[in-house]
């Protein structure tokens, strides 16, 4: 943990620079998981040669060693600092919805840095503002990521309690802003869709969630 905050006091332009030698590293060295990387893309691009689909894939772990320092950085990263990396946009209606009174589940993906999604606590200040996650095996990676998620005030809770702490939120009256990370279902899963020319199970929590406590479904495009 100590040699992490070390590496969060780093300016940016050192902290990518160590991203790019992380990437060669990570890409020709340790080869981490080139070929399931290399069968998605081929699968997701039929159009594309061997040459472009070479080239998004070395642009996916570039971005990948990219977002891991970044991380790091949220460990000493200021609250002025993080706003600046992350604004919100159109949220005119989000916005009406919250001057209601209603509380929101907002769905993200696994794209660009969804870590600093916690700077939405920041932007809202006068709502509770959650974010869903999967326990970690690791205790310290545990510990660590916990950290990072409630530095700016946001409460993480645990996808296998999420009801429970919601169902609680709206008999207490506590009007919330909850961030699911929605691109990634869980087997058996009832529904399914062709995404990039490949089976892929959707995601229902949300919406089951949605419906049985009247929130309102807001979709981040980030």
């Amino acid at each position: 943990m100590k040699l992490l905050a070390l590496l969060a006091r780093l300016p940016w332009a050192v902290l990518y620079a160590l991203s790019d030698g992380l990437y060669y590293l990570v890409y020709y060295l340790v080869r981490y998981r080139r070929e399931v990387v290399r069968k998605n893309l081929t699968n997701s691009f039929p159009e594309k040669d061997a040459k472009e689909i070479v080239r998004i894939e070395k642009q996916f772990y570039r971005h990948f060693c990219d977002l891991f320092v970044e991380i790091i950085k949220l460990m000493r990263l200021k609250p002025e600092e993080l706003q600046q990396r992350m604004k919100f946009k159109n949220d005119g209606q989000l916005n009406a919805w919250l001057a209601q009174g209603r509380s929101v589940i907002g769905l993200i993906g696994h794209y660009g840095n969804w870590e600093y999604i916690t700077a939405y606590q920041l932007h809202r200040p006068d709502v509770h503002v959650m974010q869903l996650y999967k326990r970690l095996t690791n205790e310290f990676s545990e510990k660590l990521m916990l950290y990072i998620r409630q530095r700016f005030g946001s409460e993480s809770v645990e996808s296998a309690t999420a009801y429970r702490r919601l169902v609680s939120a709206q008999r207490n009256h506590e009007q919330v802003a909850v961030g699911f990370i929605a691109d990634q279902a869980f087997w058996p899963a009832h529904f399914w869709m062709d995404f990039m020319h490949q089976d892929a199970p959707v995601y229902e929590g949300a919406q089951r969630i949605a419906s049985s406590l009247d929130f309102t479904l807001v979709y981040f495009d980030m």
